[in-house]
């Protein structure tokens, strides 16, 4: 499994950064409550939210892209309870690296299967004093698995350069001379 932090890239993980941002108000993370889940529309369902409980998170809420990307309801569990988590200690480890520094953290992972999921972790307080939540937004390139490694078979390839040949000599007006 491939991990690496990036800056959020996807355009939902940006809405649901900068809604949790407009409620700072001067602080480093946000009370549950001030979170209007309203605001980050569709994201809505990609949207979870982890509590630290004695040393391990536990999935508070858990919307319906989270139960598609894990291939199981996660509310109530912790990560080491989900099969895909379950071997890897990261899940754990990005959450507590927001809470401890109390800044977002994101990135994307490649998973053993070829899929890329893209994630955003935002610091979060349950009673408005201490950071003991995260806020996760999980993203697979707006709604698109990404199957790396694979060109397809000799005909699909060849009706892919067929249709790129034909698509950008409709277009070759509006190209750059580069």
């Amino acid at each position: 499994m491939l991990v690496e932090e990036i800056e959020t890239c996807l355009s939902g993980q940006e809405r649901v950064r900068e809604a949790w941002r407009r409620r700072l108000h001067d602080r480093k993370f946000i009370h549950r409550e001030d979170f209007n889940a309203g605001s980050v529309g569709v994201e809505l369902a990609h949207l979870s939210i982890l509590a630290c409980e004695n040393g391990r998170f536990r999935f508070r809420l858990a919307g319906s892209g989270v139960r598609a990307a894990f291939g199981c309801e996660a509310r109530g569990l912790c990560a080491a309870e989900i099969d895909l988590c379950k071997d890897s200690s990261m899940w754990t480890e990005l959450a507590a690296k927001a809470l401890a520094r109390l800044a977002p953290v994101s990135g994307r992972t490649r998973l053993p299967d070829g899929t890329v999921h893209y994630w955003l972790r935002l610091p979060m307080s349950s009673d408005g004093v201490m950071a003991d939540q995260v806020l996760k937004e999980l993203g697979v390139a707006d709604g698109v698995t990404l199957q790396l490694n694979t060109l397809g078979d000799a005909a699909s390839r060849d009706a892919w350069r067929a249709a790129l040949v034909e698509y950008f000599r409709d277009h070759r007006a509006d190209l750059s001379e580069d």
